[in-house]
């Protein structure tokens, strides 16, 4: 999920799994470490730019690492506020 200025990312566990390593990347096939030995199945990036497309995949550990997951992307978005209504 994106809000402004981060994404949660949400998977399901993996059997055996003691930690899960995260992916990042502005390209798709194109990812680097972002965060390593997640003891959850939830990691919250707040070091995102919003309006920029962000692949993720996540890998299991058991002190051998899995292949990456399938990759997801997604595009966190400024808010926005309405700063006056007036009437017709």
């Amino acid at each position: 999920s994106a809000n402004p200025g981060q994404v949660g990312l949400n998977w399901t566990a993996v059997a055996g799994a003691s930690s899960y390593n995260v992916y990042r990347g502005t390209t798709s096939g194109s990812l680097s470490l972002l965060a390593s030995s997640v003891g959850t199945t939830a990691y919250l990036d707040t070091t995102v730019t919003n309006g920029t497309t962000y692949y993720y995949a996540v890998t299991a550990s058991n002190g051998n690492e899995s292949a990456q997951s399938s990759e997801v992307s997604v595009r966190p978005i400024a808010a926005f506020s309405i700063s006056s209504i007036s009437a017709a």
